[in-house]
């Protein structure tokens, strides 16, 4: 499956096997691309279709003499909007109104054309099939600036020239006009959706988009008026299961058409009109620093605050630059730095990892600290002290618990970290991470998760697991398959589950690698509690995820999940790297103590 998945990214292949797969639905995927000159339009996938019941629409206006597209069925369309976005967006918003789609598709995905799906048939139609059980019949992913709203989004567009400043000044002023404005709406990704083509939600909110995006008086970015027409008519999109890079894969910027997607005028937007000038380079405008993207230095780092001011480049290009060579230097060192940075309403974070065992050779590599920041804590729980394993920078909880497993021991401080009379006093929000995992969060993206967990359900976040919705029964299965646990114990947690009356086997998982907890959270504590009171017996499973699933599934428990996709917050190492033979066992004694 490795040798595929790299042949296909290699080529950016997008294959469907023609496979047997239960109730099928007549799946249909829909891009979108406008231009003049093949040359300058994003990279469209390749095709490798074999299924008859998955088909390919291109909105585009260019005909097959003027660009070949094997496997899509063009849409060619004459509209007379000036801006060639605006073209492209028709397919992507509108694109339920073909006939044909209407007849012959049950559910439609639309993708970026630029975007490589990732999915297998199954996967599609599972998604298909799921669309009838939402609510309003369509699928989004959450924005990674999600809760930082509109107002936000337009800083990010004016500071990366994805659009011009008359553009996103116009859209502000309108929608500052419209007595439902609420800049703080949700943003929920447009790159890729899914939708049942008779959903009347959709419909009408599509419909009301086009309305005023189709007169092309303010910004072409998309995003911010799709928020403001959802919060309009009160609608908050259902959620894919699957993480956004489980589904998707987006190409790296350089192979971006357009000038990498930066504007600088309505002529580089313009359809039937060449650019007069060519813009080869433009001085770095001075922005407010609520316009600083997400993954900014602000204050941390010299070499981004000198790009901010060279006055030959753009703002863009270095400051990806400088944030891919910092990403760089921190994923081989595999560290997570936490700069001092000045936070409104800050919190005190603490985080929480584990780690046991008597040869620190054979330990998960320990992520190295960086840490810069007063309210920041970490907190080590293991049984090796300062001189046989030293920690920089993690405050060691040293236990001495008499269980044989050596897995039981490193999930006390998993599962029961709020116990700790320290964390307890001294920290607003907990964030369990595995050892294991390299933390990408920077010190503003910490306290907006620790100050939203008050206004959570439960007081507790978790990210939903890629196997949500094939429940406990599914999960055991690839446990047994990949050796993660061997089948005495296999067996016996099923066997003691099918004796307890609110067993369901599919029971919705969600990932405990990565959680972040109110330490004050009664449900937390109560879930866990029970998870602790069976789990340490060690009569059965050493993996958690099952239990926990149960557990949560006997109290009706469903966590809030993450606003940012899992792969933006936390970085998992290649599994060459785990230590204790790469996670697999064949015998209790592989876990003894």
């Amino acid at each position: 499956m490795e040798e595929r998945e790299a042949r296909l990214k290699k080529e950016w292949a997008f294959e469907i096997l023609d496979e047997s797969v239960p109730n099928q639905k007549e799946i249909c995927f829909v891009s979108c691309a406008y231009g003049h000159d093949v040359k300058k339009l994003d990279r469209l996938i390749k095709l490798i279709n074999k299924s008859p019941h998955v088909k390919f629409y291109l909105y585009t206006n260019l005909n097959d003499e003027q660009w070949k597209t094997p496997g899509w069925k063009k849409v060619i369309t004459n509209f007379t909007y000036r801006r060639r976005i605006t073209h492209s967006r028709y397919g992507k918003f509108l694109g339920w109104k073909n006939e044909e789609m209407q007849k012959n598709c049950d559910a439609i995905f639309y993708v970026d054309s630029s975007i490589r799906p990732r999915l297998d048939l199954q996967t599609l139609n599972d998604i298909a099939v799921s669309l009838h059980n939402t609510t309003y019949g369509f699928y989004q992913h959450v924005h990674k600036r999600s809760k930082s709203g509109i107002i936000r989004e337009f800083g990010v567009i004016r500071q990366f020239k994805k659009d011009i400043d008359e553009n996103i000044n116009a859209s502000i002023a309108w929608m500052e006009t419209q007595p439902d404005y609420d800049p703080r709406s949700p943003l929920f990704l447009n790159q890729c959706m899914a939708y049942l083509p008779g959903s009347k939600t959709f419909q009408k909110v599509s419909t009301a988009f086009w309305e005023r995006y189709s007169q092309e008086l303010d910004s072409w970015r998309d995003q911010p008026l799709w928020a403001f027409m959802l919060h309009r008519y009160n609608i908050t999109p259902d959620i894919f299961a699957q993480n956004h890079t489980e589904l998707w894969e987006v190409p790296h910027p350089k192979k971006f058409g357009h000038n990498k997607h930066m504007y600088f005028s309505e002529d580089d937007v313009r359809m039937f009109d060449k650019p007069a000038v060519p813009i080869m380079q433009k001085k770095v405008e001075s922005s407010d620093s609520s316009d600083e993207d997400d993954s900014s230095d602000e204050d941390g780092d010299a070499s981004l605050q000198e790009a901010k001011t060279d006055p030959l480049v753009t703002g863009y290009i270095n400051h990806t630059r400088i944030m891919e060579e910092r990403e760089a230097r921190l994923k081989k060192e595999w560290a997570f730095e936490i700069l001092d940075e000045s936070v409104p309403n800050q919190k005190e974070i603490c985080f929480v990892s584990c780690a046991y065992g008597h040869d620190v050779k054979k330990l998960d590599r320990l992520i190295k600290l960086i840490n810069k920041s007063p309210h920041v804590k970490f907190y080590l729980y293991t049984n090796l002290n300062d001189e046989q394993w030293k920690t920089p920078g993690w405050k060691k909880v040293i236990t001495n618990f008499t269980y044989r497993r050596r897995i039981t021991h490193s999930r006390y401080g998993k599962f029961l970290g709020w116990k700790n009379e320290e964390m307890q006093k001294n920290c607003d929000a907990i964030f369990y991470v595995d050892s294991s995992i390299r933390p990408r969060l920077d010190l503003q993206t910490l306290n907006d998760i620790a100050v939203s967990l008050h206004n959570t359900t439960y007081g507790f976040y978790q990210h939903v697991h890629k196997r949500s919705k094939s429940g406990i029964i599914r999960e055991f299965g690839v446990i047994r398959q990949f050796k993660k646990d061997i089948d005495e114990n296999i067996n016996a947690s099923i066997a003691w589950m099918e004796t307890q009356p609110d067993y369901d086997p599919r029971s919705p998982l969600f990932l405990n690698q990565c959680m972040a907890y109110l330490p004050g959270s009664k449900t937390f504590q109560k879930v866990s509690t029970a998870f602790w009171e069976r789990y340490s017996q060690e009569l059965d499973s050493w993996r958690d995820q099952p239990l926990w699933a149960f557990m949560l599934h006997r109290y009706n428990i469903t966590p809030d999940i993450f606003a940012q996709n899992h792969t933006e917050l936390w970085e998992v190492p290649h599994p060459k790297k785990f230590g204790h033979n790469k996670h697999m066992y064949f015998s209790e004694e592989d876990v003894k103590f």
